[in-house]
């Protein structure tokens, strides 16, 4: 597993977040996580489900979403 020295912290304006503790090289792997991709025909109905609060957009064009596990 990769990773950085990292935390999770809240903040007023955007709620929680990940941090980085130390300085981050570009290009640097922090983290390998595999990723549930969802198909862009169920947009709707992921957005009206509980997945809504944890998926990212994905794909060139951010049309996908995805799961990270």
């Amino acid at each position: 597993m990769f990773y950085a020295d990292i935390s999770i912290q809240s903040t007023s304006e955007k709620g929680k977040g990940v941090f980085a503790n130390e300085f981050i090289e570009e290009g640097r792997t922090i983290e390998m996580a595999p990723m549930l991709v969802l198909p862009e025909m169920d947009n709707e109905l992921i957005d009206k489900s509980f997945l809504y609060n944890y998926y990212f957009l994905w794909g060139e064009e951010n049309k996908q979403k995805a799961i990270a596990l």
